[in-house]
């Protein structure tokens, strides 16, 4: 008697809670009907939820250099190969490339800008600059359009200073009725400019190629008596949940932008004595809860009150415990569920670690920090879907910059034509893409953007199932 064959929607069950997309890969070469589940254009997003963007190293902002992950950490061989098929001197963009600064690494891609070009009659001043959102596995950008007159405007005639910050959206938070109209996952960049009187907030959708504004009220209107701390300068922002945060100069209050419903509200900081400077890490734990860990003031070692957040009003802060670390360690900030450490002294081996706050699984990440960093999480949009990042090219003063056609910067900025999405997914264990020379004339593979996790992550897996050499 046969046995009756498994609807498909328990085999999407089943493969949504595979580990890794390795073994995704795996699955799909080893089977017609896995292969189909796993390409529907949903399967990829609800897969994003349930599985955490592997670390694969960190970014230098400065110096514009990756520094990998290595061994024995579980990413080591997939930032080997990023380390070695990625541009990460950013040498694709528009010349001069030394002049381009990274603001953020999100989801694999980096947001950089540079001082905007002026034109004669231009009064628009340092706050607007010219951004870019790129893919420095596949060497793919996208200038994004200038920020729109009669916005810029309102800024440039407010009164006082200002403190002036532009962010990726993480994934999932995307618009999702952008990219069912467009039939591509899409990405959304923040302007955001806080003025003396109230905030000023844009947003790009890369599924329209436009900014468009976000109504914001006056700080009294959300925080009577809440004046705008001019040390928002020095603060770094955090993020947790589909929260961004960011710390005042006071210990008072804290700003908190929901990407969910892009509402931006003032929120009480929990009853703690901190000093103004002192660093604060906000980060997301398990079932929906925000973590704050607040430095004690002259505690040896190191100890941080650490607050919980139950998923309730950002104002809903209970203490939980404490948080010591070991004598030479320094708490640097947090990527996802994990705390990032640097261990400096004799107890533990010298380098930046990751400790998971759940289960406090403690991972030495490499050997070198700069600080500055951020931290590279190479987590491609889709899984089978073509570039949602293309080359552009800049355009004139006063000229929108459309979003282009799918294309790949070329030596010295020459721009050519890439392979069609289709064709790049037929099979990403085949090479249907050919190969090219890669560094020091070592043969390098270039997968589709779905399948650019293959490049970055299981370069030497997909070998084994091919049956050639892995990565040197």
């Amino acid at each position: 008697m046969a046995l009756p064959e498994i609807p498909d929607e328990l085999l999407v069950e089943i493969l949504l809670r595979f580990p890794t997309a390795a073994d995704l890969i795996r699955a799909s070469a080893a089977c017609v009907s896995f292969r189909r589940l796993i390409a529907d254009r949903s399967f990829p997003r609800r897969f994003r939820k349930l599985h955490p963007p592997p670390l694969l190293g960190f970014l230098d902002p400065e110096r514009h250099r990756f520094h990998p992950a290595v061994p024995p950490h579980p990413s080591a061989p997939a930032a080997r190969a990023v380390a070695s098929a990625a541009d990460f001197s950013f040498g694709f963009l528009p010349s001069p490339s030394r002049r381009w600064f990274v603001r953020e690494v999100r989801d694999g891609r980096v947001l950089l800008d540079r001082p905007r070009r002026l034109y004669a009659g231009e009064v628009f001043g340092p706050l607007f600059k010219e951004m870019a959102v790129c893919d420095p596995l596949h060497r793919q950008y996208l200038l994004l359009p200038r920020i729109p007159d009669d916005l810029a405007a309102s800024v440039v005639g407010a009164q006082g200073s200002c403190y002036a910050d532009s962010f990726l959206v993480p994934s999932g938070y995307d618009d999702e009725e952008e990219a069912a109209a467009t039939e591509e996952p899409s990405f959304r960049v923040i302007w955001m400019v806080l003025l003396q009187n109230k905030p000023v907030i844009a947003v790009f959708s890369s599924g329209t190629g436009q900014w468009r504004t976000v109504p914001s009220p006056t700080w009294s209107e959300m925080s009577p008596g809440f004046v705008l701390s001019t040390l928002f300068i020095f603060m770094r922002r955090h993020y947790a949940h589909g929260c961004f945060y960011w710390i005042s100069g006071s210990t008072e209050k804290l700003l908190v932008l929901d990407i969910r419903r892009m509402e931006l509200s003032v929120a009480d900081h929990p009853p703690c004595e901190r000093n103004p400077a002192d660093d604060v890490t906000i980060l997301e734990a398990g079932q929906g809860t925000t973590l704050l860990f607040v430095l004690k003031r002259s505690t040896s070692p190191v100890t941080y009150t650490v607050w919980r957040n139950n998923g309730g009003s950002s104002t809903q802060w209970q203490m939980d415990k404490t948080f010591s670390l070991d004598s030479g360690s320094l708490l640097t900030g947090a990527v996802g569920r994990h705390l990032l450490l640097y261990h400096g002294g004799s107890s533990v081996k010298r380098g930046c670690s990751t400790q998971d706050v759940d289960t406090f699984q403690l991972d030495r990440v490499c050997a070198t920090f700069p600080k500055p960093s951020h931290a590279y999480c190479n987590l491609p949009p889709s899984l089978l879907s073509s570039p949602t990042v293309s080359s552009g090219t800049p355009q004139g003063a006063g000229d929108t910059v459309p979003v282009p056609e799918a294309g790949e910067a070329g030596p010295g900025g020459v721009q050519r034509p890439v392979l069609s999405s289709a064709a790049q997914a037929l099979n990403p264990l085949l090479d249907n893409n050919g190969a090219e020379a890669g560094r020091g004339g070592a043969r390098r593979r270039r997968w589709g953007w779905g399948w650019g996790w293959a490049c970055g992550v299981c370069r030497g897996r997909v070998a084994e199932l091919r049956g050639d050499e892995g990565p040197e």
